[in-house]
């Protein structure tokens, strides 16, 4: 009973060690912007830009963690447990505030703040059997706030992102594997411009704000703007295990 308790307890602190081992904030030596580590518990994980991450008022982050949904709170860092158990995330609502998302067979709705929790629809049996289903939220989601900024999280050696138009590897490798911040620049004085406003001609100029050379891409890095446009919150396992991060926009 004893030697169950001490390994139990070696194994506990073991765990804490590593927990506390890994960085929670640092200054990338490769782009110089700053770099926070929003999570705190191994396993966490950001959303797909398309299921809206942030709450109403743009105060929180939505993750996924072993326990279920839990949000981030942007100024201060504090993790509040939304809902418990294995859950499937459809979209949170930009107006409501509520969560939206599948489990035990039913479609559910949780309030982010108060945890209320309702029903909306039970998942038709044959939906199981290779049919779909859709939720009608009442609300019109984006992808970025204002539209001026963009951001990729580049690609492994093997990907799109680390080949060149011509379909040639750039050099050296891993040349993609980065977070990227993407400002488009128009052309002036083009034929579109001058003529009709039917088409705007432009590029896209690229700044590299995360070194994600450790980052193992079989899983996505997400990446989303956070509401007040300061951040680019992605989520990695550069570290190790998956947690969730984000890049200050402005360099410190």
């Amino acid at each position: 009973m004893m030697r169950s308790f001490l390994f139990l307890t070696l194994a506990g602190m073991r765990l804490l060690s590593a927990q506390t081992a890994l960085p929670t904030e640092w200054i990338d030596p490769d782009t110089g912007h700053r770099v926070i580590r929003l999570s705190r518990e191994n396993g966490t994980a950001s959303l797909y830009f398309h299921q809206n991450a942030y709450s109403a008022d743009g105060k929180k982050l939505v993750v996924t963690n072993p326990h279920g949904i839990a949000t981030i709170n942007l100024a201060t860092r504090e993790i509040d447990q939304v809902v418990e158990g294995r859950v499937n995330i459809l979209v949170t609502g930009h107006k409501t505030g509520q969560i939206y998302y599948t489990k035990e067979g039913a479609i559910l709705a949780t309030d982010l703040d108060t945890h209320a929790t309702h029903e909306v629809a039970k998942i038709p049996v044959q939906a199981g059997r290779g049919g779909a289903f859709a939720v009608n939220a009442d609300e019109t989601m984006n992808v970025s706030a204002d539209g001026k900024l963009f951001a990729g999280d580049g690609g492994a050696p093997s990907s799109v992102a680390a080949r060149s138009p011509d379909n040639e590897t750039l050099k050296p490798p891993g040349n993609g594997q980065w977070i990227y911040l993407f400002r488009p620049a128009m052309v002036k004085g083009s034929s579109f411009r001058d003529k009709k406003d039917l088409i705007d001609i432009g590029y896209f100029k690229s700044e590299r704000m995360v070194n994600l050379a450790k980052h193992d891409y079989r899983l996505e890095p997400n990446v989303t703007f956070s509401p007040d446009m300061k951040w680019i919150v992605f989520r990695s396992n550069m570290l190790g295990p998956t947690h969730v991060f984000a890049v200050e926009i402005a360099k410190p």
